[in-house]
């Protein structure tokens, strides 16, 4: 499996001739998102959904299957396949299919004067996880990617995440609002915090790729 960063919180997951894409958000699309053969978004919000581009996807290929939790279809004016923990799904067909678990439920808390928002998280492949704008619970996985910037996650909640739910790869994402000196600071302790727990860092730069 092919995993591609693309802007802030979106991935792309490769199978041969099946493509999924995560959280495609306003800060930046993949041009291939027409192509996609699943579009997953974790939550309704600007920086992991651009609306006007899925919609837009979906008028020239309208095959793509677009899926998330209930708030994203009770704000989309597209179909939406409504999902939540639990749910399985298969991407694709034969050599090239993708599996993909649904975990998760809500957003982890970044404002007390906000209600709790709806956040799923995606285990692609049965092998990497993605969690949009939470730090999820899981099992035995080869990857997971932990947020570079985020109002939800202190430095020492990525630290007992990794040390809770140890996994071999720590994928870095969720940075578009970093500097270049931000950047790379966050990508030096996201390596020594994967180095403590036992883990390798791999700091994905927007458009580049590793084989999981």
């Amino acid at each position: 499996m092919l995993v591609k960063r693309g802007v802030h919180a979106c991935v792309e997951f490769r199978s041969g001739k099946t493509l999924i894409v995560v959280d495609p958000g306003a800060f930046g699309l993949p041009a291939d998102l027409p192509n996609a053969d699943a579009i997953l978004v974790t939550h309704d919000h600007f920086d992991h959904v651009d609306h006007a581009a899925v919609a837009a996807a979906l008028a020239q290929n309208p095959a793509i299957l677009v899926a998330g939790p209930q708030a994203l279809a009770d704000s989309a004016q597209y179909p939406v396949r409504v999902l939540s923990a639990g749910d399985t799904l298969t991407i694709g067909s034969g050599i090239d299919e993708l599996s993909v678990e649904v975990v998760g439920r809500w957003q982890d808390i970044t404002s007390r004067l906000d209600p709790p928002i709806q956040n799923l998280g995606y285990i692609i492949g049965g092998r990497v996880l993605h969690g949009g704008d939470a730090l999820i619970e899981h099992g035995e996985l080869d990857a997971v990617f932990v947020p570079l910037a985020a109002p939800w996650a202190k430095n020492i909640d990525v630290q007992d995440y990794l040390r809770d739910y140890p996994v071999s790869q720590v994928l870095g994402f969720h940075d578009w609002t970093l500097s270049e000196e931000g950047l790379e600071f966050a990508m030096k302790t996201l390596q020594e915090n994967a180095e403590a727990f036992g883990a390798r860092a791999r700091a994905l730069r927007p458009g580049e790729s590793a084989e999981l």
